[in-house]
């Protein structure tokens, strides 16, 4: 299929325990718009910016922290659209981890 021909990446943040650091993705200011698989173990954080952030891919994480504060009667400050590319080419690392993902009869009643 054509998804399957499309490059996909990834980026993964490990909680360290024992020095009790790491597992955050951190999204700038200045950045708006992404295109990957992004796993913080700890937790996602966008800065603080009135202007919105588009993600197509997927964001996976313990907790989100979203401080966007772009507001409009017809998106969000931060919109993740899930392009499927992770999990019919998934970025080297990523196998498993996206056979943990629930699937829509998991969280959506009567499918």
């Amino acid at each position: 299929s054509k998804i399957k021909n499309l490059a996909s990446v990834g980026w993964i943040a490990f909680y360290d325990p024992i020095s009790d650091h790491g597992g955050h993705i951190y999204i700038g200011r200045d950045v708006d718009n992404l295109v990957g698989a992004f796993y913080g173990e700890h937790e996602v954080i966008t800065m603080d910016t009135d202007e919105p952030l588009i993600v197509h891919g997927l964001m996976i994480s313990r907790s989100f922290d979203f401080g966007r504060t772009y507001s409009s009667g017809v998106q969000g400050a931060e919109r993740i659209i899930f392009d499927g590319r992770a999990l019919t080419n998934p970025p080297p690392g990523m196998e498993d981890l996206t056979k943990s993902l629930p699937a829509i009869s998991d969280i959506v009643p009567g499918l």
